[in-house]
């Protein structure tokens, strides 16, 4: 090494000397024990709710799904009226939509 980075080395050495160490509070460790015993207890307490709202979401999906077999099956069971081209052409020329067209 040149005599340039072994002078930054030491300038950046020294200007850490000085520095005061961080220190910890002297009650963080039971904070942090106390953090985790609450989560604990938050997590037993919020299974209940957890696996009620799961109910009630399958339930909405069965009742969604029922409704529109239902809805498919009343469709499909009736005829179907469609409409042949003069109708069509009715349609269009009452309401203008295609002015060109005969």
């Amino acid at each position: 090494m040149d005599m340039k980075s072994e002078d930054r080395i030491n300038r950046a050495l020294k200007s850490v000397e000085n520095i005061e160490r961080a220190k910890a509070p002297e009650d963080g460790f039971q904070k942090i024990q106390a953090k985790i015993a609450a989560q604990k207890n938050v997590s037993k307490n919020t299974k209940g709710v957890l696996g009620t709202s799961m109910l009630k979401m399958a339930a909405m999906i069965a009742i969604i799904l029922s409704f529109n077999i239902w809805a498919a099956s009343n469709y499909l069971g009736k005829d179907n009226v469609h409409l042949d081209s003069s109708a069509y052409s009715q349609i269009t020329t009452d309401y203008n939509l295609y002015e060109n067209e005969q």
